[in-house]
């Protein structure tokens, strides 16, 4: 399996290239000057949701206490979703995505709407078909309840509800990706066909690896190959699964488990490669070094 992950990896792109390709072809092209260009609004408090949330969220409170762990304070919330927030943002800026509505821990689906019909990226036909499943989506599973993070390619809206910085990078680096494609709608519709989400992650990893090597952000680079291949490993598997006919006739709830089985191969490999490349930053050094002592002592 994990030679599979691998194989994945190395076929489709989603390694560090030689190269990083700033910018996105049809983004709006102008560069910022801060990460303050996105249009950024923050979440008030909202009864219902909350609610929601805390009924969500009760088996993760009542899991960390049977685990002797203690429930981070709001100061730790706090510094952690800023940190979240910066690190998309500063992606989102490099990148010149300052077109990209920036959401943190908001539910309002009426925006969401008027944004999905002011996207001019989208045909009026996936609008009002695709893009509407989009919203409802959105209004009954509202992110900020499940802590996720999600990047709507139909209201162009990046939401950041959690306090994980490299779920929130990884978004991003979702939304420069649907970004860069012509036919934005036709794109995303063909996420829920076979191999293209495959392709989308593998090519989003890429992406976010080379990033980081490009801004010499070793510790970066090292969180994100278990986060970056546990997502390929789990729509590897994903893509699996819909073409196996015997997967079929077992209980919907195999194919989610198997969905997480992948995602832990793809974790496993991923911290093989990263202890992998840690070697390779290791030796180019010394034998840098090594070459300048035979320059310097001929």
């Amino acid at each position: 399996m994990r030679f599979f992950v691998l194989l994945i990896v190395v076929t489709v792109g989603g390694c560090v290239q030689s190269q990083y390709r700033y910018g996105v072809q049809n983004s709006s092209g102008s560069k910022c000057a801060s990460p303050s260009c996105n249009r950024v609004a923050v979440g008030g408090d909202h009864p219902v949701v909350d609610r929601i949330e805390k009924v969500v969220q009760s088996p993760r409170r009542t899991m960390r206490k049977f685990l002797g762990k203690d429930e981070p304070t709001l100061v730790e919330i706090i510094q952690q979703r800023s940190e979240a927030f910066g690190l998309a943002q500063g992606y989102l800026a490099i990148n010149g995505l300052d077109d990209v509505y920036v959401d943190v821990r908001r539910y309002e689906p009426g925006e969401h709407w008027e944004r999905l019909k002011a996207n001019d990226r989208i045909s009026g036909f996936w609008k009002y078909t695709a893009g509407t499943l989009d919203i409802v989506g959105y209004s009954l599973l509202p992110g900020r309840a499940f802590h996720s993070d999600h990047y709507s390619p139909f209201t162009n809206t990046l939401s950041l509800n959690s306090t994980d910085s490299l779920d929130s990078l990884y978004e991003s680096g979702l939304a420069k990706q649907f970004r860069k494609q012509r036919l934005l709608g036709t794109y995303a519709v063909a996420q829920r066909l076979p191999f293209f989400p495959l392709l989308h992650h593998t090519q989003t990893t890429s992406d976010l690896l080379t990033y980081a090597r490009e801004m010499n952000d070793w510790d970066l680079e090292e969180e994100l190959y278990p986060a970056t291949y546990s997502q390929i490993g789990q729509a590897a598997v994903s893509e699996a699964i819909v073409v196996l006919p015997a997967v079929a006739d077992e209980p919907f709830y195999v194919g989610g488990l198997i969905g997480m089985a992948g995602g832990v191969v793809g974790s496993v490999t991923g911290n093989s490669v990263a202890i992998r490349e840690c070697k390779k930053l290791e030796i180019a050094p010394s034998a840098m070094n090594a070459g300048d002592k035979m320059i310097e002592n001929p």
